[in-house]
């Protein structure tokens, strides 16, 4: 049900930045013609749908940019929505496709290949089933994107499951040409269940931003950076689902896919967290509210469910302050936290119990204490959690030697 006007009409009053906003909003929700704008406004091209009017080379700081112009004309070119096209639409569609050639003329292989990762990104981190479906037949078929049949068959699998009928049945048309041995079922599986969506990635080439960016971070802290980010995504969804729901947010069923419900309970969450702000922006608000969760705010989503005495949060935020996974490692804040998690969790007696055995690195250390340990792998081996017996064991081996 998107409409492009509003941004025409934002255009037309000299507020390009606006408008570029509401073409981005529609564009995403599937309009074809605030797609085919996009890509008019980042080449700077005459916008035949605002009266010819020409895009000033300073409009509100918009550069002129090929990979995000060409990523949007491929997506204009071949996005199929799910209603029937009308003529404007259609007369979008077809501008768009005949202003890519002579446009991918232009550019650099590195160039088009940034684009095409930008197209993947748009329908990827959408969290729309149809936009699975969209970007599963693009890679089909090798249109706007190469084509990749293992791809294809992923998204149809994550459209599927985000309830697009239609994309059953492509999926089981093309699963027998693509897994053609136990292996390659294995693999995919695996790929599948512990797909996310991705994280916003830099799709420009070397711009002066990314060239200064590279000058203040240097190696060390950039390998940090990676390495926190890959373990905060052992924080599984349906976890992430669950402190949402603790929260308040309605993230719905906690099935541990995160599809459009869980999305939106997300950019609710987002949106409280930065809406008081007085150093960040309107439109630095609007950014940060993505639907997408960084490291950061994993870490900070289940704090804030920690303090709402979420029982699996509260164990999660221990291990990260045990681990110093997204937090600085703290023993003592650990400790606090696995000791409450304790009376309705028994795995989180055995973090405690453990955490008794080895003790901690980090500020505010734990030091080993087998009393301490005893205590709390046996309230969890009572409780029914059978890991707890092999310390259990080993700490009454070594006290009777």
């Amino acid at each position: 049900l998107a409409d492009h006007t509003r941004g025409v009409e934002a255009f037309r009053s000299g507020q390009i930045d606006e408008a570029r906003d509401a073409w981005l909003r529609y564009a995403r929700a599937g309009d074809i013609r605030s797609m085919k704008l996009l890509g008019d406004l980042y080449s700077k091209e005459t916008l035949v749908e605002v009266d010819g009017l020409r895009v000033p080379r300073d409009a509100d700081g918009i550069p002129v940019d090929a990979v995000e112009a060409l990523a949007w004309y491929t997506l204009a070119t071949h996005y199929e929505p799910e209603v029937a096209m009308g003529p404007e639409d259609r007369t979008a569609q077809i501008i768009s496709e005949e202003t890519l050639g002579s446009l991918r003329e232009t550019m650099t292989d590195k160039q088009v290949e940034n684009a095409q990762k930008r197209v993947h990104y748009l329908l990827a981190s959408s969290g729309s089933g149809y936009h699975m479906l969209v970007l599963a037949r693009m890679y089909q078929r090798g249109e706007g994107l190469d084509k990749d049949d293992e791809k294809a068959l992923l998204f149809y699998n994550l459209a599927a499951k985000r309830d697009v009928a239609s994309a059953s049945t492509y999926a089981e048309a093309l699963e027998g040409r693509v897994l053609t041995s136990s292996k390659k079922r294995e693999k995919f599986q695996e790929e599948f269940l512990n797909w996310q969506p991705p994280l916003p990635e830099d799709y420009t080439d070397e711009t002066p931003y990314l060239e200064r960016l590279k000058r203040e971070n240097d190696e060390a802290a950039q390998r940090k950076l990676r390495e926190a980010l890959e373990r905060t995504n052992r924080i599984p969804p349906l976890l992430i689902q669950e402190a949402l729901n603790a929260l308040g947010y309605r993230a719905g069923a906690e099935d541990g896919v995160i599809g459009s419900g869980t999305r939106a309970a997300i950019r609710r969450w987002e949106w409280d967290k930065v809406k008081k702000s007085k150093t960040m922006s309107s439109e630095d608000k609007d950014a940060a509210v993505d639907g997408i969760l960084s490291a950061k705010e994993k870490v900070e989503l289940i704090k804030d469910a920690s303090k709402r005495e979420h029982p699996k949060s509260e164990y999660t935020l221990g291990l990260l302050y045990a681990e110093g996974i997204g937090v600085e490692a703290d023993g003592e804040k650990a400790v606090k936290e696995l000791k409450k998690a304790a009376d309705e969790l028994a795995i989180a007696n055995y973090a405690l119990g453990m955490i008794y055995i080895n003790g901690t690195n980090g500020v505010n250390p734990i030091e080993p204490n087998s009393a301490d340990a005893r205590y709390f792998l046996g309230q969890a081996y009572a409780r029914g959690f059978s890991p707890a017996l092999e310390p259990l064991r080993q700490i009454e081996f070594e006290k009777s030697r």
